[in-house]
């Protein structure tokens, strides 16, 4: 009997011993054919939507993500949205799926987590490290949607001040600076291990050098709008439509796409107001050599008078002290006489804007592609001026070397 058992014991040993193997063997299998897997469904392209609707603009959320399901995902991209309402109990994460008869959010809900705060870079930071892990692309469109405001935006709020840049949420009372935009874009082209193919704002007045400057070594095309966006945002679905048609689009191309679909679309609604641009990142530095010499230039003057004349009559934004780049040079050049130095320098600026802007779409109001900080009123510039010099476009011109000049 001792015998019989210590012989099944072996047996059963010897069968475990085989199982484990195979087990091994099998594992080491379905692993490798799961990489393979994912390496043959990597697409060309995912955008990553951080729609942020904790805040007044929560009833366009659900809008755009219909508009998105008009076309939808599809073998060539990934669309993946992380959405926060002001009407939900829970933040959701979506891949948008083609349900164009939809008349709601359809799309089904991958994960869902509790109330986030949006207006934390570190909750941008995990939607992009999930996204990059979970839906591999050889390009990413990474997008924030919400309120802009440029490089800055100051106001009282019960006597205290509040600084919001873009991603404002009405639930923790927090916002995404521009410096901190910057460094998650950063981080995100060290998540992707190459540059962030394309950033887009659909957010307001955020198409400036100086948001730009702040992620320009991380980015290689940049979209955004030089004015404030009217409340329905970008048109998801007329982009989609255009991008569709190329799904393997360069960088420069979605996003002209999308600056071409947002005039077409407010020019069907009689708003014009709204201008979209795209930006050649790797221009960024050299656009801001030719602003550096030409700072030089201006230093020169003695009489500052008729240059400050000439850049209040340039267009300006919903923030005054935000002005299109390329209109306030022509203002400024109309006034200098004779063969000042500075009409070849603010040339030279012209010159190398006309390579950094891919695209400059508006229904109607001037707008060439990029705006700059260049405030008229002493408030503005003794407000922001000590943040401003330690922004990455002034640290690089000293433009607030000729700003200060002015006051």
């Amino acid at each position: 009997m001792a015998d019989k058992f210590a012989f099944t014991i072996k047996y059963m040993q010897k069968q475990i011993g085989s199982l484990v193997a195979l087990l091994v063997v099998l594992v080491s299998f379905v692993s490798s054919s799961v990489a393979h897997a994912a390496g043959e469904v990597k697409k060309p392209w995912t955008m990553l939507v951080y729609l942020n609707g904790n805040n007044s603009l929560d009833q366009f959320g659900a809008m755009n993500l219909k508009q998105m399901q008009q076309y939808g995902s599809s073998d060539q991209l990934n669309i993946v949205v992380q959405w926060a309402s002001l009407s939900a109990s829970d933040t959701k994460r979506l891949y948008v799926q083609k349900d164009p008869s939809a008349t709601s959010v359809t799309s089904p809900v991958v994960q869902t987590l509790p109330v986030l705060d949006m207006g934390d870079k570190a909750t941008l930071m995990d939607f992009i490290k999930w996204g990059v892990a979970n839906y591999p692309a050889e390009h990413y469109f990474i997008v924030v949607w919400n309120h802009g405001s440029g490089w800055h935006l100051k106001s009282l709020d019960g006597g205290s001040i509040k600084i919001t840049d873009i991603s404002y949420d009405d639930r923790s009372g927090h916002h995404i600076s521009t410096e901190e935009l910057g460094q998650a874009m950063a981080e995100a082209s060290a998540i992707i291990g190459h540059k962030v193919d394309l950033y887009g704002s659909d957010a307001c007045l955020m198409s400036m050098i100086e948001v730009a400057s702040e992620m320009k070594d991380s980015v290689e095309s940049f979209v955004g709008s030089e004015e404030v966006e009217p409340g329905d945002g970008w048109p998801y679905h007329l982009f989609l439509k255009k991008w569709s048609a190329n799904p393997t689009a360069t960088s420069k191309e979605v996003g002209s796409y999308l600056a071409e679909a947002y005039k077409e679309y407010y020019v069907g609604q009689n708003e014009t107001g709204a201008t979209m641009s795209v930006l050649d990142m790797s221009q960024l530095d050299a656009l801001s050599a030719s602003i550096s010499a030409l700072k030089d230039s201006l230093l020169t003057h003695t009489d500052f008078s008729a240059i400050k004349t000439a850049a209040e009559s340039a267009t300006r934004y919903e923030s005054q002290d935000y002005v299109d780049l390329q209109d306030v040079l022509e203002k400024v050049s109309a006034s200098l006489t004779g063969t000042d130095s500075a009409s070849t320098a603010i040339l030279s600026v012209k010159q190398q804007i006309a390579k950094t802007v891919v695209s400059a779409q508006t229904s109607g109001k001037v707008a060439n592609g990029i705006a700059i900080w260049w405030p008229t009123e002493q408030y503005d510039w003794s407000g922001y001026s000590a943040r401003y010099k330690g922004l990455k476009f002034d640290q690089a011109s000293h433009w607030s070397d000729f700003l200060q000049k002015m006051f």
